[in-house]
């Protein structure tokens, strides 16, 4: 088993290849603030986010071995006191010529979000260097646990305190399982008894959610994707719980890969998509069939639910945390 204390400390430095044509984009932001800045980045085309805490960075006395160490505290609002007011640095990689683009790119989408300040956005450049990224992730991943299911690198031991192992190594795909959305719905399905159930996880990204149906007893999960690398991820964790032979992991949108009717429905997406579900997956569903819904932003909670009892669902239970919320619906 791959055993993350044989990782050198040397994969936290870059290397000596510098990529001209290419520079890191620092944004620092409150880490209230952190899940948009995320999104903003992700649609102006970032392929990937490091996060940091600016507190533990400072703190830290071994900082100054990170050859990016100055560019993180200079893009910190000198004025603001992070050490009680959590503050985090978003770093990922754009083509040089493209960077003023992308500033305003990020600070056009975060205007739609009256609730974020954006006087409390900086950001800051660096020459890019190449790094072993998954070296480094790997080092950094740890265990965690929502609701009764623990989530497990693959290249890790069970804690001793463990719920209901899943394993995964979600590699380039989205769906590392850390993010407050997937978290949600882990919260949501605390109780929830998935024997001889059929499941659909829709928008699967690594296959947590599928995958923790069918380690629970489901008789057939389908789970979908519009992503093929996240298709691939999901092919890959579920054989390593070795629940290939309950699972169907498709390329497709919405729920356009499965059989019916379905007992439950995973469907961690945005407000969006979440709303053009409801037009369409009722008729799918079992008679007692629940929906467990998250990736939705408090702000548009009430459209969803709109959305969703105008299709004849009822509001079973909603779930809060921060400015993201989870929703169970009943048929």
């Amino acid at each position: 088993m791959y055993d993350p204390s044989d990782i050198d400390d040397s994969v936290f430095l870059h290397s000596n290849i510098k990529k001209p044509d290419q520079t890191i984009l620092l944004v620092s932001t409150p880490e209230e603030f952190s899940d948009f800045v995320s999104m903003a980045l992700f649609e102006a085309g970032a392929e990937g986010i490091e996060i940091k805490d600016a507190a533990k960075i400072i703190k830290d006395e071994f900082s100054e071995k990170y050859l990016n160490y100055n560019s993180i505290i200079s893009v910190l609002d000198p004025s603001a006191d992070i050490l009680s007011k959590p503050t985090v640095v978003l770093s990922t990689v754009f083509p040089k010529d493209r960077i003023e683009d992308i500033k305003e790119s990020v600070r056009s989408y975060l205007y739609d979000f009256p609730t974020v300040d954006l006087d409390s956005i900086r950001f800051n450049t660096e020459d890019y260097f190449e790094v072993d990224w998954l070296r480094q992730w790997k080092k950094s991943y740890t265990t965690f646990s929502a609701g009764h299911v623990t989530i497990i690198p693959k290249w890790m031991k069970p804690p001793m305190k463990c719920g209901i192992p899943v394993y995964i190594d979600p590699g380039m795909a989205f769906g590392t399982g850390q993010h407050v959305s997937t978290r949600l719905i882990l919260k949501l399905i605390h109780k929830y008894k998935f024997r001889n159930k059929v499941v659909l996880d829709i928008g699967t990204g690594s296959g947590i959610l599928g995958i923790a149906a069918a380690v629970q007893g489901a008789k057939r999960v389908y789970m979908n994707d519009i992503d093929p690398i996240a298709v691939k991820a999901a092919h890959e964790n579920a054989a390593l719980n070795n629940v290939t032979d309950k699972v169907i992991i498709s390329e497709a949108d919405l729920c356009m890969n499965a059989k019916f009717p379905i007992d439950v429905v995973f469907a961690n997406l945005t407000a969006e998509l979440l709303i053009r579900l409801a037009g369409l997956i009722k008729p799918k569903m079992n008679l007692c069939g629940h929906i467990f819904c998250s990736g939705i932003l408090v702000a548009y909670k009430k459209e969803v639910i709109k959305a969703f009892v105008k299709n004849g669902f009822d509001v079973k239970k909603e779930l809060d945390d921060g400015e993201w919320c989870g929703i169970i619906f009943d048929t």
